[in-house]
């Protein structure tokens, strides 16, 4: 594992830096990314901040452009707290931000960012920031220098984390700093984990939804399709039914579970049903059937509001709101995963859309998705088995007029290339902003039509391998 004091230390220094601004009352904005991770890691600031009475403000970005940070530097605030949102970006920072900024990543960046007294990242101590970890990991450790309290949200980075697809261990375990944060939240009662399938909704859903509902692995013939799994599992015996009522996964028994695998395996093989068990985390204190008890479905949630543009919902739930927050999240959740799989559908029929190269796949999404859905939809779709086994970018033209990217490994994918360091390059001769994990990143470029995207990336590609 990565040198973990040595990263504490750097946490407690950063939260010096927050506290001094805050004991003076001063104006203080955190700014976090538009994701689960972004939105956690933002909201770990705050409710440290709230310990302290100290005002705050919170916006929650998809981008932090040029543009975003002249507009920051006209506010006026007297510290900038940038929550995953800033890698790369070391010099536009100081340019519009001075000295008045801290920082709070886990992506790669050049090593002038990783020894900056002002950042806190991950890879500067040994971690994976794609793996071992996610932002809300290391805001956690930020806030746990300013509020002690604060271990009472310690299920919080578990959420982010694996909203962030870093699961990467065996089994679909946590591993680095992740799971350093795991293992408090477990002594302190607030989380347990345990090994077993890894539907969707495991504990809100009927069982035939919440297979319908799994894309990772995505199931060719189940996934998306609640009546063709129903049929399945009514095929194989599974007892579905119970008093009137739909059964979910949490109510099954080991054998009926085996029996569900038995179910599964001519569709997706034995390679597929090792994909579909893992551990999972439940967090205790929540009611049972609620969205949040599972903490993958918590960052689901969180994404969902995030990326449909009702960021407060989100971080009124991670602030604690069980009330109005909740009730309109499950709201926005049910409309996004609608969405999701009206796109999935569209982007995976629809040959004009889909460019095959051989180093990799485009899928050009322009005037069907905004900017916002492109993270979604490039983790599902790279898990579709036509598009599993290359890189995949799937592009936008965003509001400004600029080209988002998205990218990400395909699920079957046996070459070696590293998406984020490979958009950073990419962006950089474009006079963009780009850069991400070894297994997923994206990038805003100036547009650019299809064709020369393709040679852009082909010699970026080309470069990395």
């Amino acid at each position: 594992m990565g040198n973990f004091e040595s990263l504490k230390t750097k946490a407690a220094h950063i939260a010096e830096r927050i506290v001094e601004v805050a004991e003076r009352r001063q104006r203080i904005i955190i700014i976090g990314h538009i994701d689960a991770d972004g939105i956690s890691s933002a909201s770990l600031i705050a409710n440290s901040l709230r310990c302290l009475e100290a005002p705050y403000t919170i916006r929650i970005y998809n981008d932090l452009s040029i543009q975003a940070l002249q507009a920051l530097k006209e506010s006026e605030y007297d510290l900038y707290i940038l929550c995953e949102m800033g890698g790369g970006m070391l010099k536009d920072i100081e340019t519009n931000l001075g000295s008045k900024w801290v920082l709070i990543d886990h992506h790669q960046v050049p090593q002038e960012e990783l020894e900056h007294p002002s950042i806190l990242n991950a890879w500067a101590y040994g971690f994976d920031g794609g793996v071992d970890a996610c932002a809300a990991t290391l805001s956690y450790y930020v806030a746990a220098n300013i509020d002690h309290s604060i271990k009472n949200f310690s299920w919080l980075p578990v959420v982010a984390a694996l909203a962030d697809k870093q699961d990467q261990g065996e089994r679909r375990a946590l591993t680095g700093a992740n799971k350093v944060v795991l293992e408090v939240s477990k002594e302190a009662g607030l989380i347990n984990d345990s090994v077993d399938l890894l539907f969707y909704g495991r504990e809100t859903r009927a069982v035939h939804e919440a297979l319908a509902a799994t894309t990772t692995p995505y199931i060719h013939g189940l996934s998306g399709n609640r009546e063709a799994c129903l049929n399945a599992l009514n095929a194989g015996g599974i007892k579905l039914r119970e008093d009137d009522r739909w059964r979910t996964l949490a109510e099954l028994t080991i054998e009926e579970k085996q029996k569900i695998v038995e179910v599964l395996l001519p569709y997706i093989g034995g390679r597929g049903v090792d994909e579909l068990v893992g551990y999972i985390y439940t967090l205790v204190k929540e009611d049972e059937f609620s969205p949040l008890r599972d903490a993958r479905e918590f960052g689901t949630l969180l994404n969902a509001c995030g990326r449909m543009g009702k960021a407060g919902l989100a971080i009124g739930l991670c602030l604690g709101d069980r009330g109005y927050s909740l009730s309109e999240a499950e709201k926005v959740l049910a409309e996004y995963r609608q969405t999701i799989s009206r796109l999935v559908k569209v982007l995976t029929e629809d040959e004009t859309r889909i460019i095959k190269h051989q180093l990799f796949n485009l899928i050009v999404a322009e005037g069907l998705v905004n900017a916002e859905m492109l993270g979604s939809l490039s983790s599902i779709l790279s898990s579709v088995p036509k598009f599993s086994e290359k890189p995949l970018f799937l592009t936008t033209k965003t509001k400004e007029g600029n080209l988002r990217v998205s990218a990400r490994i395909g699920a079957a994918f046996k070459g070696q290339v590293n998406i984020g360091l490979t958009l950073r390059k990419v962006a950089e001769k474009v006079n963009g902003q780009g850069g991400g994990h070894k297994a997923a990143g994206g990038a805003t470029l100036i547009y650019m039509e299809p064709s020369k995207l393709v040679e852009v990336l082909q010699e970026g590609l080309n470069v990395d391998l």
